[in-house]
């Protein structure tokens, strides 16, 4: 996993695993997801505030790999 930050666009991108990105999926305004074409989550990008319930259903409702 891996973060990048643009500090101009006050935006960031979370790679969680090797891909390319099929289809994107916005949950919200400032929240954005990858889906490769098997559907696996690749990456998450950030816009802005995200509340705490947002947050959740991407965890919950993707394959979010965990880190050991």
């Amino acid at each position: 996993m891996r973060i990048e930050y643009d500090k101009e666009a006050q935006a960031s991108y979370i790679y969680v695993r090797k891909g390319k990105p099929a289809k994107t999926i916005k949950l919200m305004d400032s929240l954005l997801v990858d889906l490769d074409k098997k559907n696996n989550l690749v990456g998450i990008e950030i816009l802005g505030p995200v509340p705490a319930k947002e947050r959740g259903r991407v965890r919950t409702n993707f394959k979010v790999p965990v880190a050991t």
